[in-house]
C-alpha cells in the first residue's frame, strides 16, 4: 500500500451516487442495533458500515460491533485483520486503487503507479495496489474512488485522477457474444424496463408453470457447466441440492436452502462476471429465481467482489426494482413461488473466489477453505443445502 497524505486506511473513499455501498448511519449503536439479529453473519456487514461511517475501524469500534453482535473480540479482530479492505488506522477519506495483478503489470502497471504517486493529488488520499479489479481486457485498470478506468497509460493519469479537470470515465467495452453478452450492445439493460423489452424474466414466467424436475431435466439435455475451471456439469450439482432440501424441509425460520452466486471473480483473466453483472444484472437475477424454483431453495444470495462497487451498485437497484414488479418476493411472477435474494460485497481477500471460502466469509467468519465432505449441496450456509 501507498499513502499520499495521509495515513493508510480503507472503503472510506468518495462514492457516487449510483455505487454508494451502504446507506448513511447516524450513529455506530445503530450499525450495531441493526446487525445485531444476524448475529455473527452481520459482523461483516457491520464493520463495513462501520468503517463508511468512521472512516477506519479502531480497537474500540470493532468491540462495541462484537459485543453487540455477540461474537468474541479476538475473533473480530481476526477478521478484521483478514480482509484487505477494512483498514484499522485512520487515512484519507478518498481513495486510488491502481491493480498491480499480472496483466495489468505486463501492460505497465508499475509505470502508472509511478505516476500516479508522483501526481499533484492533495491531501487526504490513499494510494493503494490491489489485485485484479476484472479489466484485463483493457489492462491497466485503475480504480479512482469507485469509478473504474480502463487501458490508463501514465500520460492520461492528470485526467483520470481529475487534476485540473473533471474526472473522465475511460473507454466504453466492447461487448459481443451469441450467448451470455448477447443484447448487451444495446445498452443499459441493468433497467428493468429495458432489461423487459429484451426478454429478461420471460424465462422465469416459462418455468414456473413447470415441474422443477422437468427444470432439471433441460438443463442437463443443454449440457450446462460451471464456469469456474472445472466445468462440472449443473444440473448434477442442482439434483444434489435438490434433494438435500427434499430431505431436510425447512429450518426454523423457513429457509428451505440457498442459492448463492459467486460474483468474487478472482483469478486473473476471469472478468467475465464483472461485465455481466454490471451490465446485465436481471439476467443474473432470473437464473437465481429459476434455480431456486428448480431446486426448491427459497433464499438467495449475491456475493460481489470488494473491487466491483459497479457491480454491487446496479445488483442492489436490480433486485429493488424486480422486487417491486412482483419478480422476487412471496408470489413471483404471479405464482407461488417464494424467492428472496440478499447482496453482500466482499472485502479484500482473494481466496474468498473459492466456493466455501466464501460461505465462511457470508457467516461472518475469516474467509478461509473448509474440509470437504461435507459438500455445500448437502451442508452449505448455515449448514443448510
Amino acid at each position: 500500500m501507498h499513502a499520499a497524505g495521509s495515513t493508510p486506511a480503507k472503503n472510506a473513499g468518495r462514492v457516487e451516487p449510483e455505487v454508494k455501498r451502504h446507506p448513511t448511519m447516524n450513529t455506530l449503536e445503530s450499525i450495531v442495533a441493526r446487525h445485531a439479529p444476524h448475529k455473527r453473519s452481520g459482523l461483516l456487514p457491520a464493520l463495513q458500515e462501520a468503517q463508511v461511517l468512521l472512516g477506519w475501524l479502531s480497537a474500540e469500534t470493532i468491540s462495541e460491533i462484537a459485543r453487540g453482535l455477540g461474537v468474541p473480540q479476538t475473533e473480530a479482530y481476526g477478521v478484521v485483520k483478514f480482509y484487505s479492505m477494512l483498514y484499522t488506522e485512520p487515512a484519507g477519506p478518498r481513495f486510488i486503487r491502481v491493480c498491480d495483478d499480472v496483466i495489468c503489470r505486463m501492460y505497465g502497471a508499475l509505470q502508472v503507479l509511478v505516476a500516479v504517486e508522483a501526481a499533484d493529488v492533495g491531501s487526504l488520499v490513499t494510494v493503494e495496489t490491489v489485485p485484479c479489479l476484472g479489466a484485463c481486457h483493457r489492462a491497466p485498470a485503475v480504480l479512482v474512488d469507485d469509478i473504474l478506468h480502463q487501458a490508463v497509460t501514465p500520460g492520461l493519469v492528470a485526467q483520470v485522477l481529475g487534476v485540473g479537470r473533471a474526472p473522465q470515465a475511460g473507454e466504453p467495452e466492447i461487448l459481443s457474444g451469441p450467448n451470455l453478452l448477447r443484447d448487451l450492445q444495446a445498452g443499459a439493460l441493468y433497467s428493468l424496463e429495458r432489461a423487459l423489452a429484451h426478454g429478461r424474466y420471460d424465462a422465469l414466467r416459462a418455468a414456473v408453470h413447470k415441474k422443477p424436475a422437468q427444470i432439471i431435466a433441460e438443463v442437463k439435455a443443454a449440457g450446462l457447466v460451471g464456469r469456474g475451471g472445472a466445468a462440472f456439469p449443473t444440473a448434477v450439482k442442482w439434483e444434489g441440492a435438490a434433494r438435500g432440501i427434499q430431505t431436510r424441509g425447512a429450518s426454523a425460520d423457513g429457509v428451505t436452502g440457498y442459492v448463492i452466486c459467486n460474483g468474487d471473480e478472482s483469478e486473473t483473466g476471469t472478468f467475465k462476471d464483472r461485465i455481466l453483472m454490471e451490465q446485465d444484472p436481471h439476467r443474473l437475477i432470473e437464473a437465481l429465481a429459476i434455480t431456486g424454483y428448480a431446486t426448491g431453495a427459497n433464499r438467495g444470495l449475491i456475493y460481489v467482489r470488494g473491487e466491483y462497487p459497479l457491480a454491487y451498485a446496479r445488483l442492489r437497484t436490480a433486485i429493488e426494482e424486480a422486487r417491486a414488479a412482483g419478480l422476487l418476493g412471496s408470489t413471483i411472477a404471479g405464482s407461488a413461488l417464494a424467492f428472496e435474494i440478499e447482496m453482500r460485497s466482499g472485502a479484500g481477500a482473494y481466496v474468498c473466489g473459492e466456493e466455501t471460502a466464501l460461505l465462511e466469509s457470508i457467516e461472518g467468519k475469516r474467509g478461509e477453505p473448509r474440509s470437504k465432505p461435507p459438500f455445500p449441496v448437502s451442508f452449505g450456509l448455515f449448514g443448510r443445502p
